[in-house]
């Protein structure tokens, strides 16, 4: 749900990063199954998170609605969920609207406004050649 509001905080969802969203929910279908979850539930669990990322790029749920259980994971886990929001805002190019989404997510995620820039410029230095 969150990478769907940081898609969509632009005002356009590329079809890359629809792509993105799609293949991270289909791979943590396919992790639950290795870990020997039911096939049928597993199959719940993916169609409610296609209908949640589905809602999420059209309601008008603060981005900390859909943090709040994230918000509550170890800083190791919030760390990692941010970086990877971060790399995937830089799909399709990064709009000011997207990075203050992206600042926004990490405040309900507890971390500082220098925290928050040091991840982006981890991201955007990790994907810078040379």
């Amino acid at each position: 749900a969150l990478m769907a509001k940081i898609a969509s905080s632009d005002g356009k969802i590329s079809e890359l990063e629809v792509e993105y969203m799609s293949d991270t929910i289909l791979s943590i279908a396919k992790a639950m199954i290795a870990a020997g979850l039911n096939e049928r539930l597993v199959e719940q669990v993916k169609k409610k998170l296609f209908r949640l990322a589905n809602q999420a790029k059209r309601d008008d749920k603060p981005v900390c609605y859909y943090g709040h259980l994230l918000s509550k994971s170890s800083v190791q886990v919030r760390t990692g969920a941010m970086l990877q929001m971060i790399s995937f805002a830089y799909l399709d190019g990064l709009s000011d609207k997207t990075k203050a989404t992206l600042f926004e997510i990490g405040a309900c995620l507890h971390f500082s406004q220098s925290q928050i820039e040091h991840f982006f410029e981890e991201v955007h230095g990790a994907s810078r050649p040379g």
